[in-house]
């Protein structure tokens, strides 16, 4: 999702699409008690606020809405095609044919667009592993783009699709000197929470488009 671009290269994109379920469509409101987790370690939090499986082409707006959810320590009550309906409305998320399936594409302007109409201010920064850490070290929120085919390398059976897809950079994992060794992501594409060296960041980060989205303030515990 390069600036400007969105996820309007859709034939790119259609072979992503076999992973990310294309219903029935999620009518329940799912849990995440945020409130239950206050003053425990980050992978609790990070585990609470991640949906799953997306059920359209919503990558980025998902993870907007675990961005949003952990700022603001409470479950939206929106179903996720609510979700998705509101940032059509409110940020020109993209809206294809057949709606909602092939719905849902964002660049990092978008993105920005959607944490800020729930009052989560974001700066779009350029994509490197020193500014990933630095944002992660100062527990903010950041979400970034990156080539399935790099992203999920090893992670789903070949062969590997292809197209952008958002996800979000929980935490940092550090060794004892204190330096990166890794980032931990959630990702709605493949319903998977998983671990990049810092060396498959830096693939990750080549291959998205090279702008990532990072909130103003913290939002991650400091445990």
């Amino acid at each position: 999702m390069s600036v400007g671009i969105s996820y309007h290269l859709k034939k790119s994109f259609r072979s992503v699409k076999k992973f990310f379920g294309a219903g029935p469509y999620k009518s329940a409101i799912q849990s995440c008690p945020l409130q239950e987790i206050v003053g425990q370690e980050w992978k609790a939090s990070a585990e609470a606020i991640f949906p799953g499986q997306q059920s359209y082409q919503n990558c980025g707006v998902q993870s907007s809405r675990q961005i949003v959810e952990q700022a603001l320590g409470l479950c939206l009550k929106k179903t996720e095609l609510e979700f998705l309906e509101d940032a059509i409305k409110t940020c020109n998320v993209d809206k294809s044919t057949p709606h909602p399936q092939e719905s849902g594409g964002t660049n990092a302007q978008d993105r920005q667009c959607i944490l800020k109409s729930y009052g989560v201010d974001s700066s779009i920064k350029p994509t490197s592993v020193e500014e990933v850490d630095d944002a992660l070290r100062n527990r903010k929120g950041v979400i970034v783009s990156a080539d399935v085919q790099v992203l999920w390398n090893g992670r789903v059976p070949p062969p590997t699709p292809t197209g952008r897809h958002a996800v979000v950079l929980t935490h940092g994992d550090y060794d004892q000197n204190g330096n990166l060794t890794g980032v931990f992501v959630n990702d709605t594409g493949i319903d998977k929470r998983y671990r990049l060296s810092v060396d498959e960041l830096e693939d990750v980060l080549d291959s998205g488009s090279g702008s990532m989205n990072v909130t103003d303030n913290p939002i991650w515990p400091d445990n």
